[in-house]
């Protein structure tokens, strides 16, 4: 046997080299695994390159830089409608004094092919005791709008959209109401999947509603300029109660809904938000088991 490249005192020393090295190692995988732990809870305050999969699934949800949002996306989109305490004139106006005072809520979600323009819409809900008031604004291009027939297709212009089911003991019962950049409306009620139970408005009923728009009833050919545009309207319950049977909203009740803005064969720029995530792996908007919470107060 060859005599030893060390002496036992350099042995020694060589062996607690080797100790110090292993705890090292430990220590830096356990401070690895720490830190992911800590990266996979903690609120995402930025998010960029998000890949369209994992946006559609849920899994992550691409925002603007600097909004703050959950690592996951929630279907639980809660909105408080407040009660107004006098009538509210519709104008069109979104700074008036009754809607500043109420919060607005943001359509986050997309579903399909990510367009390459994406519009920024708000909306706003209130009530009365006679009416159900709601006013969208949006931030938009491609803005087009050539339907003019109550009833039409008006989804295929831009256009803004309320899915809402008041009655509890009906929760796949829901109205729909969706009107183009023009204000011309579309206002039915049926039952989730089922056509034959659709329940039109008639044009006598669409009479009861009031509607401003800040664009002409008329947009062709298609703005491709930034546009902003409101849609604003209120709606009697009294009217509503005549497609289905419900009650008037009191602070405390429960209504399920959920909100769009869409534009789709008549746009050079097809998008499809919702407010309320919805997962589906296509644009469909006729979902009721993902529409959100409103929450009806004083």
């Amino acid at each position: 046997m060859g005599k030893s490249k060390y002496s036992v005192q350099e042995s020694q020393k060589y062996g607690r080299y080797q100790v110090s090295a292993k705890r090292f190692l430990v220590l830096s995988f356990l401070l690895c695994s720490f830190t992911q732990m800590q990266a996979m809870t903690k609120p995402i305050s930025k998010i960029t390159n998000v890949s369209l999969s994992d946006y559609n699934n849920g899994r992550s949800d691409k925002v603007e830089e600097g909004m703050k949002m959950d690592e996951t996306v929630s279907n639980d989109s809660i909105y408080v409608v407040k009660k107004l305490s006098e009538k509210m004139k519709i104008d069109g106006d979104w700074k008036k004094n009754q809607w500043k005072e109420i919060e607005s809520l943001r359509f986050k979600h997309h579903m399909g092919k990510s367009p390459k323009f994406r519009p920024k819409t708000w909306a706003k809900i209130a009530y009365d005791d006679t009416y159900l008031y709601v006013i969208f604004k949006v931030e938009d291009r491609y803005v087009v709008s050539t339907v003019e027939e109550f009833n039409g297709p008006v989804s295929e212009d831009s256009c803004v959209e309320f899915f809402f089911a008041p009655n509890a003991d009906e929760p796949e019962g829901y109205f729909n109401i969706e009107i183009n950049a023009g204000g011309t409306p579309l206002v039915h009620y049926q039952i989730h999947e089922e056509r034959e139970t659709k329940r039109r408005f008639s044009k006598q009923d669409f009479k009861t509603m009031k509607i401003a728009h800040s664009m002409p009833e008329v947009i062709n050919p298609e703005i491709t300029e930034p546009t902003t545009w409101i849609i604003e309207y209120k709606v009697p319950f009294t009217t509503l109660q005549k497609y289905a049977s419900f009650k008037k909203p009191e602070p405390g009740d429960v209504w399920r809904a959920n909100l769009y803005k869409t534009a789709s064969s008549h746009s050079e720029n097809r998008h499809y938000l919702t407010w309320s995530y919805v997962d589906y792996p296509k644009p469909h908007f006729h979902l009721p088991e993902f529409f959100g919470t409103l929450k009806f107060t004083d």
